[in-house]
Protein backbone atom coordinates (compact mmCIF):
# COMPACT_ATOMS: atom_id res chain seq x y z
CA UNK A 1 0.00 0.00 0.00
CA UNK A 2 1.23 3.75 -0.91
CA UNK A 3 1.97 6.32 1.73
CA UNK A 4 -1.22 7.75 3.48
CA UNK A 5 -1.22 11.11 4.50
CA UNK A 6 -3.01 11.49 8.09
CA UNK A 7 -2.33 14.96 9.41
CA UNK A 8 -3.37 17.96 7.50
CA UNK A 9 -0.47 19.89 8.70
CA UNK A 10 1.48 17.22 7.22
CA UNK A 11 -0.07 17.58 3.53
CA UNK A 12 0.80 21.60 3.76
CA UNK A 13 4.76 20.49 4.05
CA UNK A 14 4.31 18.30 1.26
CA UNK A 15 3.11 20.77 -0.50
CA UNK A 16 4.75 23.70 0.52
CA UNK A 17 8.29 21.79 -0.24
CA UNK A 18 7.43 20.87 -3.71
CA UNK A 19 6.53 24.43 -4.62
CA UNK A 20 10.02 25.77 -3.10
CA UNK A 21 11.90 23.30 -5.09
CA UNK A 22 10.45 24.36 -8.27
CA UNK A 23 11.38 27.78 -7.43
CA UNK A 24 15.04 27.25 -6.04
CA UNK A 25 15.21 25.63 -9.73
CA UNK A 26 13.56 28.40 -11.95
CA UNK A 27 16.40 31.20 -11.15
CA UNK A 28 19.06 29.81 -12.36
CA UNK A 29 16.67 28.20 -14.94
CA UNK A 30 15.89 31.64 -15.98
CA UNK A 31 19.15 32.84 -17.02
CA UNK A 32 19.44 30.79 -19.52
CA UNK A 33 15.78 30.11 -21.18
CA UNK A 34 14.92 31.56 -24.12
CA UNK A 35 11.65 33.83 -24.12
CA UNK A 36 9.22 34.62 -26.39
CA UNK A 37 6.13 36.57 -25.98
CA UNK A 38 3.05 38.45 -27.49
CA UNK A 39 1.13 41.05 -26.62
CA UNK A 40 -2.40 42.10 -28.08
CA UNK A 41 -5.92 43.26 -27.89
CA UNK A 42 -8.93 41.69 -29.20
CA UNK A 43 -12.40 43.24 -29.97
CA UNK A 44 -15.06 40.64 -30.01
CA UNK A 45 -18.68 41.00 -30.95
CA UNK A 46 -21.47 38.58 -30.40
CA UNK A 47 -25.46 38.36 -30.50
CA UNK A 48 -25.94 35.76 -27.94
CA UNK A 49 -22.94 36.54 -25.39
CA UNK A 50 -24.93 33.83 -22.89
CA UNK A 51 -25.71 31.19 -25.67
CA UNK A 52 -29.39 30.75 -24.63
CA UNK A 53 -32.52 29.44 -26.63
CA UNK A 54 -34.48 32.58 -26.35
CA UNK A 55 -34.27 36.31 -25.42
CA UNK A 56 -30.35 36.37 -26.77
CA UNK A 57 -28.43 39.20 -25.62
CA UNK A 58 -25.31 40.77 -27.81
CA UNK A 59 -22.44 42.48 -26.28
CA UNK A 60 -18.83 43.56 -27.21
CA UNK A 61 -16.09 42.48 -25.61
CA UNK A 62 -12.16 44.22 -25.26
CA UNK A 63 -9.68 41.85 -24.03
CA UNK A 64 -6.42 42.65 -23.77
CA UNK A 65 -4.06 39.22 -23.67
CA UNK A 66 -0.52 38.51 -22.86
CA UNK A 67 0.97 34.89 -23.80
CA UNK A 68 4.36 33.93 -23.63
CA UNK A 69 7.09 30.74 -24.32
CA UNK A 70 9.80 30.11 -22.25
CA UNK A 71 12.40 27.31 -22.68
CA UNK A 72 15.72 25.58 -21.46
CA UNK A 73 17.59 23.18 -22.69
CA UNK A 74 20.73 21.98 -21.70
CA UNK A 75 22.17 18.42 -20.17
CA UNK A 76 21.25 19.01 -16.44
CA UNK A 77 18.34 20.85 -16.48
CA UNK A 78 15.24 21.37 -19.43
CA UNK A 79 12.20 23.60 -18.72
CA UNK A 80 9.40 24.46 -21.20
CA UNK A 81 6.69 26.67 -19.80
CA UNK A 82 3.87 28.66 -22.27
CA UNK A 83 0.42 29.94 -21.58
CA UNK A 84 -1.78 33.17 -21.51
CA UNK A 85 -3.26 35.42 -19.49
CA UNK A 86 -6.20 37.82 -20.55
CA UNK A 87 -8.78 40.18 -19.14
CA UNK A 88 -12.11 40.41 -20.87
CA UNK A 89 -14.38 43.49 -20.10
CA UNK A 90 -17.60 43.46 -21.11
CA UNK A 91 -18.86 46.24 -22.53
CA UNK A 92 -22.79 45.79 -21.80
CA UNK A 93 -22.13 44.19 -18.29
CA UNK A 94 -23.30 41.13 -19.20
CA UNK A 95 -20.97 39.19 -17.25
CA UNK A 96 -18.44 40.23 -14.69
CA UNK A 97 -14.79 41.13 -15.46
CA UNK A 98 -11.94 38.90 -14.45
CA UNK A 99 -8.38 37.36 -15.26
CA UNK A 100 -8.46 34.60 -17.18
CA UNK A 101 -5.17 31.97 -17.39
CA UNK A 102 -4.17 29.10 -19.09
CA UNK A 103 -0.65 27.73 -18.13
CA UNK A 104 1.22 23.97 -18.77
CA UNK A 105 4.82 24.04 -17.91
CA UNK A 106 7.37 20.89 -17.33
CA UNK A 107 10.46 20.55 -16.08
CA UNK A 108 13.17 17.65 -15.43
CA UNK A 109 16.38 18.08 -13.86
CA UNK A 110 19.02 15.39 -13.84
CA UNK A 111 20.46 15.43 -10.58
CA UNK A 112 22.94 12.32 -11.50
CA UNK A 113 23.21 11.68 -15.48
CA UNK A 114 21.45 8.24 -15.96
CA UNK A 115 20.92 7.23 -12.36
CA UNK A 116 18.30 10.42 -11.12
CA UNK A 117 16.25 12.84 -12.74
CA UNK A 118 13.45 14.86 -11.24
CA UNK A 119 10.36 16.02 -13.01
CA UNK A 120 7.63 18.44 -12.59
CA UNK A 121 4.46 19.82 -14.51
CA UNK A 122 1.84 21.79 -13.82
CA UNK A 123 -1.61 22.49 -16.24
CA UNK A 124 -3.62 25.56 -15.21
CA UNK A 125 -6.48 25.36 -17.45
CA UNK A 126 -10.51 27.13 -17.90
CA UNK A 127 -12.97 24.34 -17.30
CA UNK A 128 -17.01 23.80 -16.90
CA UNK A 129 -18.32 24.28 -13.38
CA UNK A 130 -21.63 22.29 -15.24
CA UNK A 131 -20.89 20.22 -18.60
CA UNK A 132 -24.51 20.40 -19.22
CA UNK A 133 -24.80 24.26 -19.31
CA UNK A 134 -23.79 26.16 -21.93
CA UNK A 135 -19.94 27.30 -22.04
CA UNK A 136 -20.16 30.58 -20.64
CA UNK A 137 -17.94 32.91 -18.43
CA UNK A 138 -20.52 32.03 -15.27
CA UNK A 139 -20.02 28.43 -15.89
CA UNK A 140 -16.48 28.32 -15.94
CA UNK A 141 -13.63 27.82 -13.33
CA UNK A 142 -9.78 27.69 -13.05
CA UNK A 143 -8.75 24.10 -12.69
CA UNK A 144 -5.17 23.03 -11.39
CA UNK A 145 -2.90 20.22 -11.67
CA UNK A 146 0.49 19.96 -10.64
CA UNK A 147 2.80 16.70 -10.60
CA UNK A 148 5.85 16.13 -9.04
CA UNK A 149 8.82 13.37 -8.25
CA UNK A 150 12.38 11.69 -8.97
CA UNK A 151 12.66 8.67 -11.64
CA UNK A 152 15.51 6.60 -10.51
CA UNK A 153 16.98 4.73 -13.70
CA UNK A 154 19.10 1.30 -14.10
CA UNK A 155 21.05 -0.42 -16.75
CA UNK A 156 21.50 -4.14 -16.53
CA UNK A 157 22.92 -4.75 -19.52
CA UNK A 158 23.86 -2.79 -23.12
CA UNK A 159 20.04 -3.96 -23.95
CA UNK A 160 18.30 -4.16 -20.85
CA UNK A 161 17.53 -1.05 -18.55
CA UNK A 162 14.76 -0.07 -15.80
CA UNK A 163 13.35 2.78 -14.07
CA UNK A 164 10.86 3.62 -11.44
CA UNK A 165 8.77 6.64 -10.51
CA UNK A 166 7.10 7.76 -7.89
CA UNK A 167 4.86 10.42 -8.61
CA UNK A 168 2.78 13.54 -6.24
CA UNK A 169 0.01 15.03 -7.92
CA UNK A 170 -2.33 17.87 -6.67
CA UNK A 171 -5.37 18.57 -7.95
CA UNK A 172 -7.68 21.65 -7.39
CA UNK A 173 -10.36 23.25 -8.89
CA UNK A 174 -12.15 26.92 -8.36
CA UNK A 175 -15.69 25.97 -7.76
CA UNK A 176 -16.43 22.06 -8.17
CA UNK A 177 -14.15 21.46 -4.36
CA UNK A 178 -14.44 17.63 -4.88
CA UNK A 179 -11.51 17.37 -7.18
CA UNK A 180 -9.71 18.50 -4.50
CA UNK A 181 -6.93 16.08 -3.33
CA UNK A 182 -3.70 14.56 -3.88
CA UNK A 183 -2.48 11.37 -4.88
CA UNK A 184 0.38 9.37 -5.26
CA UNK A 185 1.32 6.37 -7.45
CA UNK A 186 4.52 4.47 -8.41
CA UNK A 187 5.54 2.48 -11.69
CA UNK A 188 8.29 0.30 -12.34
CA UNK A 189 9.23 -0.39 -15.62
CA UNK A 190 11.85 -2.87 -17.43
CA UNK A 191 12.41 -2.00 -21.21
CA UNK A 192 14.41 -4.64 -23.14
CA UNK A 193 15.84 -3.01 -26.60
CA UNK A 194 15.16 -5.68 -29.35
CA UNK A 195 16.98 -4.25 -32.15
CA UNK A 196 17.89 -0.62 -33.51
CA UNK A 197 13.48 0.25 -34.31
CA UNK A 198 12.26 -1.82 -31.21
CA UNK A 199 11.37 -2.44 -27.65
CA UNK A 200 9.74 -4.29 -25.46
CA UNK A 201 8.50 -2.77 -21.97
CA UNK A 202 7.71 -4.46 -19.14
CA UNK A 203 5.30 -2.44 -16.60
CA UNK A 204 3.78 -2.34 -13.37
CA UNK A 205 2.33 0.59 -11.26
CA UNK A 206 0.08 1.64 -8.36
CA UNK A 207 -2.08 4.93 -7.76
CA UNK A 208 -4.22 5.73 -4.74
CA UNK A 209 -6.07 8.92 -4.72
CA UNK A 210 -7.00 11.15 -1.07
CA UNK A 211 -9.75 13.58 -2.07
CA UNK A 212 -10.30 16.59 0.55
CA UNK A 213 -13.88 16.90 0.96
CA UNK A 214 -15.80 13.21 -0.83
CA UNK A 215 -12.49 10.63 -0.05
CA UNK A 216 -15.20 8.09 1.79
CA UNK A 217 -16.74 7.98 -1.63
CA UNK A 218 -14.15 8.12 -4.12
CA UNK A 219 -10.84 7.56 -3.24
CA UNK A 220 -9.48 3.85 -4.02
CA UNK A 221 -6.26 2.50 -5.30
CA UNK A 222 -5.49 1.17 -8.89
CA UNK A 223 -3.01 -1.06 -9.96
CA UNK A 224 -1.87 -1.84 -13.86
CA UNK A 225 0.20 -4.17 -15.68
CA UNK A 226 0.66 -4.17 -19.00
CA UNK A 227 3.55 -4.63 -21.73
CA UNK A 228 4.36 -2.01 -24.24
CA UNK A 229 5.65 -2.69 -27.94
CA UNK A 230 7.34 0.73 -29.74
CA UNK A 231 8.72 0.47 -33.49
CA UNK A 232 10.03 3.53 -34.72
CA UNK A 233 10.83 2.56 -38.64
CA UNK A 234 11.27 5.06 -41.36
CA UNK A 235 7.85 6.06 -42.08
CA UNK A 236 5.73 4.54 -39.48
CA UNK A 237 6.02 4.82 -35.79
CA UNK A 238 4.15 2.08 -33.35
CA UNK A 239 2.96 2.56 -29.81
CA UNK A 240 1.29 -0.08 -28.02
CA UNK A 241 0.52 -1.36 -24.67
CA UNK A 242 -1.48 -3.96 -23.56
CA UNK A 243 -2.18 -5.30 -20.13
CA UNK A 244 -4.99 -5.58 -17.22
CA UNK A 245 -6.12 -3.04 -14.83
CA UNK A 246 -8.26 -3.37 -11.12
CA UNK A 247 -9.84 -0.31 -8.92
CA UNK A 248 -10.30 -0.76 -5.68
CA UNK A 249 -12.60 1.91 -3.83
CA UNK A 250 -10.93 2.58 -0.19
CA UNK A 251 -13.59 2.61 2.06
CA UNK A 252 -16.03 0.10 0.54
CA UNK A 253 -16.72 -3.05 -1.07
CA UNK A 254 -16.73 -2.96 -5.51
CA UNK A 255 -13.84 -3.93 -7.13
CA UNK A 256 -13.69 -2.74 -10.93
CA UNK A 257 -11.31 -4.78 -13.07
CA UNK A 258 -10.77 -4.40 -17.14
CA UNK A 259 -8.50 -4.48 -19.84
CA UNK A 260 -6.14 -2.01 -20.46
CA UNK A 261 -5.42 -1.57 -23.89
CA UNK A 262 -3.69 1.65 -25.70
CA UNK A 263 -2.25 1.75 -29.40
CA UNK A 264 -1.21 4.88 -31.69
CA UNK A 265 0.45 4.43 -35.42
CA UNK A 266 1.55 6.76 -37.08
CA UNK A 267 2.40 6.46 -40.58
CA UNK A 268 4.08 9.27 -43.30
CA UNK A 269 2.30 8.35 -46.28
CA UNK A 270 4.59 11.23 -48.33
CA UNK A 271 6.99 14.21 -47.35
CA UNK A 272 3.90 16.37 -46.82
CA UNK A 273 1.56 13.98 -45.86
CA UNK A 274 0.79 11.75 -42.99
CA UNK A 275 -1.97 9.77 -41.39
CA UNK A 276 -2.89 8.26 -37.84
CA UNK A 277 -5.00 5.94 -35.90
CA UNK A 278 -5.19 5.77 -31.89
CA UNK A 279 -7.71 3.81 -29.53
CA UNK A 280 -7.58 3.79 -26.02
CA UNK A 281 -9.40 1.12 -23.56
CA UNK A 282 -8.70 2.11 -19.85
CA UNK A 283 -10.05 3.46 -16.27
CA UNK A 284 -9.87 6.90 -16.25
CA UNK A 285 -10.51 10.69 -14.50
CA UNK A 286 -10.85 14.06 -15.04
CA UNK A 287 -7.48 14.57 -13.65
CA UNK A 288 -5.59 12.09 -15.87
CA UNK A 289 -7.51 13.61 -19.00
CA UNK A 290 -6.25 17.02 -17.82
CA UNK A 291 -2.93 15.88 -17.51
CA UNK A 292 -3.00 14.40 -21.05
CA UNK A 293 -4.70 16.09 -22.96
CA UNK A 294 -3.12 17.31 -26.35
CA UNK A 295 -3.32 21.13 -25.72
CA UNK A 296 -3.57 22.11 -21.88
CA UNK A 297 -2.64 26.35 -22.25
CA UNK A 298 -5.64 27.12 -24.42
CA UNK A 299 -7.92 29.48 -23.21
CA UNK A 300 -11.43 29.37 -24.05
CA UNK A 301 -11.99 31.61 -27.10
CA UNK A 302 -14.60 32.67 -30.13
CA UNK A 303 -12.34 31.15 -32.52
CA UNK A 304 -10.70 28.34 -30.73
CA UNK A 305 -13.87 25.79 -30.27
CA UNK A 306 -12.41 23.58 -27.34
CA UNK A 307 -14.69 20.31 -26.27
CA UNK A 308 -15.61 20.77 -22.57
CA UNK A 309 -17.59 18.05 -22.55
CA UNK A 310 -16.01 16.56 -19.24
CA UNK A 311 -17.52 16.86 -15.62
CA UNK A 312 -14.66 18.13 -13.41
CA UNK A 313 -14.77 16.05 -10.29
CA UNK A 314 -13.50 12.70 -8.43
CA UNK A 315 -15.52 10.12 -10.50
CA UNK A 316 -13.42 7.12 -11.98
CA UNK A 317 -14.56 5.65 -15.09
CA UNK A 318 -14.20 3.29 -18.05
CA UNK A 319 -13.33 5.06 -21.26
CA UNK A 320 -12.95 3.90 -25.06
CA UNK A 321 -11.48 6.20 -27.31
CA UNK A 322 -10.95 5.93 -31.24
CA UNK A 323 -9.29 8.40 -33.12
CA UNK A 324 -8.38 8.80 -36.95
CA UNK A 325 -5.99 11.88 -38.36
CA UNK A 326 -4.67 13.09 -41.86
CA UNK A 327 -2.58 15.80 -42.37
CA UNK A 328 -0.91 17.89 -45.02
CA UNK A 329 1.29 20.58 -45.03
CA UNK A 330 2.06 22.26 -47.98
CA UNK A 331 3.80 24.92 -49.26
CA UNK A 332 0.96 26.98 -49.30
CA UNK A 333 -2.22 24.97 -48.19
CA UNK A 334 -1.90 22.94 -45.02
CA UNK A 335 -5.19 20.86 -44.01
CA UNK A 336 -6.38 18.90 -40.99
CA UNK A 337 -9.23 16.37 -40.53
CA UNK A 338 -9.39 14.34 -37.25
CA UNK A 339 -12.47 12.34 -36.47
CA UNK A 340 -12.97 10.39 -33.04
CA UNK A 341 -15.47 8.11 -31.14
CA UNK A 342 -15.46 8.26 -27.52
CA UNK A 343 -17.41 6.44 -25.03
CA UNK A 344 -17.56 7.10 -20.92
CA UNK A 345 -18.83 5.23 -18.15
CA UNK A 346 -18.58 5.97 -14.40
CA UNK A 347 -18.10 3.23 -11.75
CA UNK A 348 -20.73 4.93 -9.26
CA UNK A 349 -24.09 6.13 -10.74
CA UNK A 350 -23.59 9.51 -12.82
CA UNK A 351 -25.47 11.73 -15.61
CA UNK A 352 -22.82 11.80 -17.62
CA UNK A 353 -22.20 8.55 -18.81
CA UNK A 354 -21.99 9.62 -22.28
CA UNK A 355 -21.19 8.65 -26.38
CA UNK A 356 -19.60 11.21 -28.20
CA UNK A 357 -19.03 11.25 -32.30
CA UNK A 358 -17.17 14.45 -33.68
CA UNK A 359 -14.85 15.51 -36.73
CA UNK A 360 -12.91 18.33 -36.79
CA UNK A 361 -11.25 20.00 -39.82
CA UNK A 362 -9.16 22.93 -40.63
CA UNK A 363 -7.64 24.50 -44.04
CA UNK A 364 -4.80 27.15 -43.77
CA UNK A 365 -4.12 29.22 -46.96
CA UNK A 366 -1.26 31.10 -47.90
CA UNK A 367 -2.82 33.70 -50.18
CA UNK A 368 0.67 36.40 -49.91
CA UNK A 369 3.84 35.59 -48.02
CA UNK A 370 2.28 37.64 -45.26
CA UNK A 371 -1.62 36.82 -45.97
CA UNK A 372 -3.34 33.71 -44.48
CA UNK A 373 -6.64 32.52 -44.89
CA UNK A 374 -7.90 29.55 -42.00
CA UNK A 375 -10.77 27.59 -42.29
CA UNK A 376 -12.04 25.30 -39.06
CA UNK A 377 -14.84 23.49 -38.85
CA UNK A 378 -16.03 21.20 -36.12
CA UNK A 379 -19.44 18.61 -35.97
CA UNK A 380 -19.94 16.76 -32.79
CA UNK A 381 -22.90 14.73 -31.88
CA UNK A 382 -23.20 13.60 -27.61
CA UNK A 383 -25.67 11.66 -26.31
CA UNK A 384 -26.02 11.57 -22.66
CA UNK A 385 -27.57 8.37 -21.79
CA UNK A 386 -28.76 8.08 -18.29
CA UNK A 387 -30.60 11.44 -19.06
CA UNK A 388 -32.30 10.57 -22.63
CA UNK A 389 -30.37 14.05 -24.00
CA UNK A 390 -28.68 14.60 -27.24
CA UNK A 391 -26.87 17.57 -28.15
CA UNK A 392 -25.31 18.12 -32.05
CA UNK A 393 -23.30 20.98 -31.88
CA UNK A 394 -21.54 22.69 -35.55
CA UNK A 395 -18.80 25.43 -35.49
CA UNK A 396 -17.67 26.84 -38.33
CA UNK A 397 -14.84 29.82 -38.63
CA UNK A 398 -13.49 31.94 -41.09
CA UNK A 399 -10.39 33.85 -40.44
CA UNK A 400 -7.92 36.00 -42.43
CA UNK A 401 -4.57 37.08 -41.00
CA UNK A 402 -2.30 39.90 -42.13
CA UNK A 403 1.40 40.17 -40.85
CA UNK A 404 2.39 44.12 -41.29
CA UNK A 405 5.92 43.70 -39.75
CA UNK A 406 8.31 41.05 -38.18
CA UNK A 407 6.78 42.47 -34.94
CA UNK A 408 3.04 43.47 -35.69
CA UNK A 409 -0.02 41.32 -37.10
CA UNK A 410 -3.80 41.78 -37.33
CA UNK A 411 -6.32 39.31 -37.68
CA UNK A 412 -10.36 39.12 -38.03
CA UNK A 413 -12.28 36.62 -37.99
CA UNK A 414 -16.15 35.43 -38.52
CA UNK A 415 -18.07 32.66 -37.24
CA UNK A 416 -21.29 30.76 -36.59
CA UNK A 417 -22.02 28.47 -33.40
CA UNK A 418 -25.52 26.13 -33.01
CA UNK A 419 -26.44 23.65 -30.76
CA UNK A 420 -29.22 21.53 -31.80
CA UNK A 421 -30.46 19.90 -28.22
CA UNK A 422 -32.98 17.54 -27.17
CA UNK A 423 -33.26 19.27 -23.28
CA UNK A 424 -35.28 22.30 -22.94
CA UNK A 425 -33.85 25.89 -23.44
CA UNK A 426 -30.20 24.23 -23.94
CA UNK A 427 -30.50 24.85 -27.75
CA UNK A 428 -28.80 28.01 -29.09
CA UNK A 429 -27.22 29.45 -31.91
CA UNK A 430 -24.91 32.59 -32.24
CA UNK A 431 -22.51 35.17 -34.94
CA UNK A 432 -19.77 36.66 -34.36
CA UNK A 433 -16.96 38.81 -35.29
CA UNK A 434 -13.62 39.55 -33.71
CA UNK A 435 -10.59 41.66 -34.48
CA UNK A 436 -7.18 41.09 -33.38
CA UNK A 437 -4.04 43.35 -32.71
CA UNK A 438 -0.83 41.80 -31.67
CA UNK A 439 3.01 42.94 -30.87
CA UNK A 440 5.74 39.92 -31.25
CA UNK A 441 8.33 39.76 -29.21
Amino acid sequence: MLIQPNAHGAKRLQHAALYAAMLVLLPGTMQAAELDYTLGVSVLHTDNIGLVETNETSDTVVSPELTFNIAQTGSTLQFLAEGAIRYPYYMQDSFDSEVQGAVAGTLNWNILPERISFQATNNLSRQSVNVLNSFVPDNQQQVNVFSAGPTFHARFNPVTSGQLDLLYTNTYAQESTEFQGDRFSAEAQVERRLNSTDRLTFNAGALQTYYDSTGAFYDYTRYDAFVGYVSSLASVDIDIEAGYSQVKPRNYDGDSSSPLFRADVQWRVASRTSLSAGFQYEFSDAAQNLIYRNSPTEIPSVDEPLDRGLQIGPQTFRQRRATLGYSYTGERISVRVNPYYERIRYLTVSTEDQDVKAVSAMLDWRLRPNLNLSLAAVRQDREYRDILRDDTSTIVNLALTREFSRHWSGRISVQRAERDSSSVTQSYTENSAMLTMTYRR
